[in-house]
């Protein structure tokens, strides 16, 4: 009986939790305590791959910490908008900047967009102020890469 009961709660307690694929790894966009006041809509001036994945990110982290869902819109919106422009410049760089109720996310390749919108969103994420945003960013080499997997052993 005591046996009973024992794997009773065992399979009662299993059903209960939810375990953690791992899937999002650092993509988990987790709920902000003060969210910033941000544009309802994104306008992506560009369709490649790349753009169009770096505004389908941007959503999702929004809607993940912020709680709503930003609108896609083709034009400018005349209340503001997050957008995604691509100039060229530097290689993969980008810059975040803030003209009124606007967030202008201009990379200098699609790459760079991408890289700017994981900037964005982390900055949201950390709490950091995106109010009066102006600054650039480019890579110091060509090839974004770490080797996570280099020097173990820490020697």
């Amino acid at each position: 009986m005591r046996r009973a009961l024992i794997l009773s709660c065992g399979f009662l307690l299993a059903a209960v939790l939810r375990a953690e694929s791992g899937y999002d790894a650092w993509l988990r966009y987790s709920p902000v305590k003060n969210p910033p006041a941000l544009p309802a809509a994104v306008v992506a001036r560009g369709n490649t791959a790349v753009i169009l994945s770096a505004r389908q990110e941007l959503i999702r982290g929004i809607r993940g910490m912020v709680g709503h869902t930003l609108r896609i819109e083709a034009g400018s919106p005349a209340e503001g908008a997050i957008v995604l422009d691509v100039r060229p410049g530097a290689s993969d760089g980008f810059q975040l900047e803030t003209r009124g109720q606007s967030i202008f996310i201009t990379g200098s390749s699609d790459r760079g967009v991408l890289y700017g919108v994981f900037e964005l969103l982390r900055k949201i994420a950390l709490g950091e102020s995106i109010a009066a945003l102006k600054e650039a960013r480019s890579p110091y080499t060509p090839v974004r890469w770490v080797n996570h997997w280099d020097n173990l052993d820490g020697s």
